[in-house]
């Protein structure tokens, strides 16, 4: 089987960094050279509205290493690197045969409708140390259930409830 990889969406707790701050960040820019030019003759609303425009320099370098985190699988195995492992190009690998369990955990943030933040996924004498984690706000819901769904034929016993229904309810 060919390796698929599932596609990232902004999730929902982005989407005000994403659309407005850069809005707000334009028009201040423009606001700022409309009213005195390019110079700083000492009033506090140039240097606060192109200090603004900059901070939006910020919102690249969040939404790339958002964008960091993939997801993959084939026959074999379900693949996935962390923003915090592109560093270090390591990309975990989970073979069915050695899942434990498949959980879900609430997490710290807004789940935003959904039952919880990440999917966990455990390994059979997991050593506490390897986070496996599935993340419905970053991915399509269809493709996430799909994987969901396809774990669970090689694996029904490592599913959850939580998850089992989760996989089955159309509207989450």
């Amino acid at each position: 089987m060919e390796r698929k990889y599932l596609h990232w969406v902004v999730p929902l707790n982005l989407l005000p960094i994403v659309f407005v701050w850069p809005a707000v960040s334009i028009f201040a820019f423009i606001n700022a050279i409309n009213k005195d030019g390019w110079s700083l003759r000492g009033e506090l609303w140039n240097f606060t509205y192109i200090s603004i425009f900059g901070g939006a320099f910020f919102l690249f370098p969040l939404l790339s290493s958002a964008r960091i985190y993939r997801v993959s699988y084939d026959g074999d195995a379900v693949y996935q690197r962390g923003a915090r492992d592109f560093e270090r190009s390591i990309t975990k690998v989970m073979r069915y045969e050695d899942i434990y369990s498949i959980v879900g955990d609430p997490g710290r943030g807004l789940n935003f409708g959904k039952p919880f933040e990440f999917v966990r996924i455990y390994r059979k004498d997991w050593d506490g140390q390897e986070l496996f984690m599935l993340s419905p706000n970053y991915l399509h819901q269809r493709e996430l259930k799909f994987l969901l769904r396809f774990i669970f034929q090689k694996r029904p016993d490592a599913f959850s409830q939580e998850i089992i229904d989760y996989m089955n309810n159309d509207r989450l």
